[in-house]
């Protein structure tokens, strides 16, 4: 392919970046072969998120399968911190015990998260502020709590908003719990709202985090966003 030639990236593996062009031809790139361009008018704008200048259209649903706890921290305040440097509303459910240790790494990244919460531009809250509690939980109706949030979350925000989410053991064991995970996939599409859901730490070989991959689009594991079960061009 001449060099210019611009492509739409299908895949990104750990090798190769997969790109399909215009003629229908399909090339195999190591990642610094390639240069991102702006998209042409009608596509969707792009989010930056953090992790080595990743990028996903704004509505895309992605999974954390973190190594460790620091880990998982580390990557919620990257995220987190990347929302706020473009200017979106950030919004985190996550555990109690977490919310402090993310402020302190997103005030060493130089994100200002206290400025940030007191102009009302990130929120953190605990666990069952959005997610219901596991004798209550069906996928339409955390559906229905989570798309309450989402369009209030995105609602008078033109740079866009992202959602971190954390339901706990007790949901990921639930059979409509994966049922949820699919439907939340296409209403961050219809709201354009980022969202990314953890799993708990160090489940390599976890149903769980066989699960998780298997109904996200995206997967973010070690700093690299790699296409989930779910992922389609």
């Amino acid at each position: 392919m001449p060099i210019g030639t611009i492509g739409r990236v299908k895949e990104i593996g750990r090798l190769f970046v997969v790109v399909g062009f215009r003629d229908g031809r399909i090339g195999y790139y190591a990642q610094r072969q390639l240069e991102p361009v702006p998209q042409s008018g009608g596509d969707a704008p792009y989010a930056p998120l953090g992790f080595d200048g990743e990028q996903v259209r704004y509505g895309s649903h992605l999974c954390l399968l973190p190594s460790t706890s620091r880990d998982l921290i580390e990557a919620v305040a990257r995220y987190t911190a990347a929302g706020l440097a473009a200017g979106e509303n950030c919004a985190g459910i996550l555990p109690q015990g977490w919310i402090v240790r993310i402020r302190e790494a997103l005030e060493e990244m130089g994100a200002e998260a206290e400025a940030a919460e007191a102009e009302g531009r990130l929120t953190m809250r605990p666990i069952d502020s959005l997610y219901l509690a596991p004798a209550d939980f069906t996928a339409e109706k955390q559906l229905a709590r989570t798309k309450a949030a989402v369009l209030s979350l995105g609602q008078g925000n033109e740079a866009g908003a992202r959602l971190f989410g954390f339901g706990g053991p007790d949901l990921f064991c639930l059979p409509e719990w994966w049922e949820y995970e699919a439907g939340a996939t296409a209403l961050m599409k219809a709201t354009e709202v980022v969202a990314l859901c953890a799993y708990e730490p160090g489940g390599w070989r976890s149903d769980q985090w066989s699960r998780a991959q298997a109904v996200h689009p995206y997967v973010v594991r070690k700093g690299e966003v790699l296409p989930g079960g779910a992922f389609a061009d």
